[in-house]
């Protein structure tokens, strides 16, 4: 089956180049897409599931149930894992037994025109930083590479301490833009120690490891336009529109091909699959996370190419070409971040806490004078960059009205 241009789009492959079932497949997506959807407007109350994962588990069993034919239910199983394991991608959260159902639907998901309904910037997101800091201008004075150590909030004015630097910087308010991994890992940034409640909500929110691994190549071996004749007689060297997308069987041990071996546990086996980049003809991205991620991380490129051209050579086969070049994102081990997405989890459910509590500014004498934004803080767009965006300018229009 051939996709669109986007997420999880593109030519399906189990192991030695064979293709599922078509009518299978095509049943499938469009079922799994169904259940996506229709997980965002289950209503909130005590009889919905705990988490996404016994959701989409449970959907898929009552699916499943009727189905007979062993080949046919093996497929479907291997299409639903895939199904998964692009969830996870999609939200950073190694186990969607740990995200909530209903933050689930506080999402908002925006439909534009066009492939895959998101606007790209062209020219990458440096673009947007280079937007922003034209605008300001002189206005703000930019002290670049300063490590904060510490916030002494409850003095007046507020002290910022710096790390390798002499001076201690004295505000009247703080706008703290860190990540959700920063301040998990962070416990003594703030002196005294945050609220009760708003240490809980770091606590209960998860924050999950999700990196990205760009392939180049000197020309791209997919996009070919490949007929019903070679999808039928399963030609690997024609790919359709899209990229590639890896399906596994439930009892495979190893995948091989042409002496090419994938043992089961191997980090590999967690990639859904390689899409097409915008605007990157020659480039392939993959996505992986939870703890393979964070293992990816201890590896050079050189072991990461290799690893990710035998995955391709095993799937799709023997004649796709060496990649020239790989980059692999590394979220969890870099400190300014430590991790990629935040994702709300059943237990902030049970305590009622969550984006609203992280949000929510520290207070003296009645004036808001440390706030908190980033992509943690907001219910309708975590784990984005629009709203990171929001939530910057939630905590500037906050700013600005006190002073009105």
């Amino acid at each position: 089956m051939s996709g669109g241009r986007g997420d999880g789009d593109g030519e399906f492959y189990f192991s030695g180049g064979k293709r599922p079932d078509k009518a299978v497949l095509k049943e499938m997506l469009e079922f799994l897409d169904s259940v996506h959807e229709d997980l965002n407007e289950l209503p909130n109350d005590d009889e919905d599931p705990q988490s996404v994962g016994e959701y989409f588990k449970t959907r898929f069993e009552v699916h499943i149930e009727e189905e007979k034919d062993e080949k046919t239910r093996a497929e479907m199983e291997s299409i639903f894992q895939w199904f998964i394991e692009w969830e996870k991608v999609d939200t950073g959260v190694a186990n969607l037994d740990l995200q909530s159902v209903p933050s689930w639907g506080e999402y908002v998901d925006y439909d534009l025109e066009g492939d895959e309904a998101e606007p790209i910037l062209e020219n990458g997101y440096v673009s947007l930083v280079n937007h922003v800091r034209e605008n300001i201008g002189e206005r703000v004075r930019f002290q670049c590479n300063s490590r904060v150590k510490e916030i002494r909030w409850r003095e007046s004015p507020i002290q910022i301490v710096l790390e390798n630097y002499q001076d201690i910087v004295e505000v009247d308010h703080v706008i703290v833009s860190v990540s959700l991994g920063v301040l998990k890992n962070s416990r003594n940034l703030f002196n005294p120690s945050l609220p009760e409640q708003k240490e809980d909500a770091i606590a209960a929110m998860g924050f999950g490891v999700m990196n990205k691994i760009l392939l180049g190549f000197q020309e791209p071996f997919w996009n070919r336009d490949s007929g019903d004749e070679a999808n039928s007689t399963n030609e690997t060297t024609s790919l359709g529109e899209g990229g590639i997308q890896f399906l596994w069987h439930k009892s495979e041990k190893s995948s091989a091909l042409n002496g090419l071996a994938v043992p089961s546990d191997h980090w590999t086996k967690c990639i859904p699959g390689f899409d097409i980049v915008f605007n990157q003809p020659n480039v392939l991205c993959g996505w992986i996370c939870g703890e393979k991620a964070l293992e990816i991380e201890k590896l050079s490129n050189e072991e990461v190419l290799n690893d990710c051209w035998d995955l391709l050579k095993s799937k799709v086969g023997p004649e796709v070409p060496r990649p020239i070049y790989v980059n692999p994102s590394r979220w969890g081990s870099n400190i300014n971040f430590q991790g990629s997405y935040s994702y709300r989890t059943p237990a902030c459910d049970v305590k009622n806490i969550g984006p609203w509590t992280l949000e929510e500014p520290l207070l003296i004498d009645g004036i808001a004078r440390v706030q908190f934004c980033g992509e943690a803080t907001c219910s309708s767009g975590y784990g984005t960059v629009h709203g990171a965006l929001q939530s910057g300018g939630r905590e500037a229009r906050r700013l600005v009205n006190l002073y009105k």
